[in-house]
């Protein structure tokens, strides 16, 4: 009977160990559960910041492509802006030899 009892008390502290070996299994299953939830609304937030940052960088391209198309034009209307003040001074020149030409003249 003594034998018995001992066998049931050990078997009642293994069964306590297996229960409590139970509960902290359910207890990282529930972590693991958890960390996965997160690991996902994680990858969303990654998917919608990469998103975001995708979008502006359209937007910054769109801006810098307009300010080189603006730089462009600026260029072009400072050329024709010289080519229109070298030809004002070539006719400017040519007025004053001609001028020069009739001041000899009288």
């Amino acid at each position: 009977l003594g034998y018995t009892k001992e066998v049931l008390r050990k078997a009642e502290k293994k069964a306590s160990a297996v229960g409590q070996l139970e509960d902290l299994l359910k207890k990282r299953e529930s972590d693991l559960t958890r960390l996965q939830e997160n690991r996902v609304g994680d990858e969303e937030k990654n998917q919608d910041n990469m998103k975001r940052l995708q979008k502006q960088i359209k937007v910054l391209l769109k801006e810098k492509n307009g300010f080189h198309a603006t730089l462009e034009q600026n260029f072009d209307f400072v050329r024709e802006k010289k080519i229109s003040l070298k030809a004002c001074e070539e006719a400017l020149h040519e007025a004053n030899a001609a001028n020069e030409s009739l001041e000899k003249e009288l």
